[in-house]
């Protein structure tokens, strides 16, 4: 399947060559060379830090207080705007807090 629809711009070509001591070629057709630049992108995360394999992701966690911090490491904790949120709108803080 092509990509060359896909673009906001109608593109003449699929490629643009650059002149230099060397090729250089920036091809915009990627679905040739997408099953090798997946394997490529989990090397890299396996020899990095790869999410699928370094988190738990069957922990349970409390959907208000995901990392299960003190509200008083919130910076507008016991103030007035504090005090006017509602149950729903602090856990709604933690969460964004926490992100």
């Amino acid at each position: 399947m092509s990509t060359t629809t896909r673009y906001a711009v109608p593109i003449e070509k699929a490629e643009w060559i650059v002149d230099s001591a060397f090729p250089t070629t920036f091809e915009w057709e990627y679905e040739n060379g997408r099953d090798g630049l997946l394997k490529l992108y989990e090397k890299g995360k396996n020899l990095q830090w790869n999410t699928n394999q370094r988190i738990d992701w069957s922990q349970n966690l409390d959907p208000e207080n995901p990392q299960e911090l003190p509200d008083e490491t919130i910076s507008i904790y016991g103030s007035r705007v504090w005090e006017r949120l509602t149950k729903k709108e602090r856990a709604n803080l933690r969460r964004h807090v926490q992100a």
